[in-house]
């Protein structure tokens, strides 16, 4: 039978970090954890608790962007115009050759 992994979120901040968080304990199989290990370093985090916490992040973010996209998908729109392709092309270049 897999034993349980304890994972605090937030109770070890790191001393850049100056705001309150939360503490969450997540119970993980065996088998979990040693892929989540893998992850960890192969991610550049520094630690378990600052991988999740990635995560977390970028599923908010994502979140909010995914409900900002579906209500602009209503509308209004402008045209565009004609050029536009040149224009973005063109914008391109310049910053390619900076």
């Amino acid at each position: 039978m897999e034993g349980p992994f304890s994972l605090s979120l937030g109770s070890r901040p790191e001393p850049w970090q100056r705001i309150h968080m939360s503490t969450v304990t997540i119970h993980l199989p065996d088998r979990i954890e040693a892929n989540l290990a893998d992850r960890v370093k192969t991610s550049g985090a520094s630690s378990t608790e600052e991988y999740l916490l990635r995560l977390v992040e970028w599923d908010v973010a994502n979140g909010e962007l995914d409900g900002l996209l579906a209500n602009r998908m209503s509308g209004p729109f402008a045209p565009l115009e004609e050029d536009w392709k040149e224009r973005v092309r063109s914008a391109a270049a310049k910053r390619t050759e900076a």
